[in-house]
């Protein structure tokens, strides 16, 4: 039910089917949700991809910073662990998103 509501709201704010990685008007995941491990063809929670995106991972361990010790983190997430991912950084191998 969540993530038909989830695509309704997406629809409703203009987001049309495209290829796969391309760009969205808006882009909604289910990235975590407390111990819930959950797997269907529709829907992987966590995220499948969670722990390999910045971008969603960073700002979900500054407002759950317990996570940090029930996933395993990543080397580059390690090292974060003071971050506030919304004041946008870069680096070589990242892009640290500005607004989010």
């Amino acid at each position: 039910d969540l993530l038909k509501t989830i695509k309704s709201i997406e629809l409703q704010m203009g987001r049309i089917s495209t290829e796969r990685w391309s760009p969205r008007i808006i882009d909604i995941d289910i990235l975590y949700w407390d111990e819930l491990n959950y797997e269907s063809e529709a829907l992987s929670v966590p995220h499948k991809m969670l722990l390999e995106r910045p971008f969603a991972l960073l700002p979900l361990l500054e407002i759950r910073p317990e996570l940090r010790c029930r996933l395993a983190l990543p080397l580059w997430a390690q090292d974060w662990s003071d971050a506030k991912p919304l004041n946008a950084r870069v680096s070589r191998e990242y892009f640290w998103p500005r607004f989010m």
